[in-house]
């Protein structure tokens, strides 16, 4: 039987009582595999048959280090808020403090993303 892979192939016996193990590295090129190009670009691609983005190579013009920490104390106001809601032994005054501070930290990401794109645009 040919297999596609290059992981190890394992072969064993199992006769009476007595069990040998033996393992052999099969290393398969690209022309032993019989792969086309097509194939291999298809093997390279995520899941959903799009390919990997490179815009993380590259942050935008506007991009700040203050607008990264914005984001980042959004992101915690917004998960204090979903585990409050989750919780229920928590009163809805509480629930209601803990949106009102992810709506104000989302508020402040975004008037600061919003200055800083206008900063870069002009």
């Amino acid at each position: 039987m040919e297999s596609f892979s290059d992981y190890w192939n394992i072969k064993y016996n199992i006769s009476n009582k007595t069990q040998t193990m033996k393992i052999e590295n099969l290393p398969k090129t690209e022309t032993e595999r019989k792969v086309s190009p097509e194939q291999s670009c298809r093997d390279n691609q995520s899941l959903d048959g799009k390919k990997p983005s490179k815009n993380y190579e590259h942050q935008p013009d506007w991009w700040t280090e203050e607008i990264a920490e914005k984001r980042k104390n959004c992101i915690k106001m917004r998960r204090r808020m979903t585990r409050t809601n989750a919780k229920k032994d928590t009163s809805e005054l509480e629930k209601n403090a803990k949106r009102e501070d992810f709506k104000a930290a989302r508020r402040e990401l975004k008037k600061t993303i919003r200055i800083e794109k206008e900063r870069v645009c002009s």
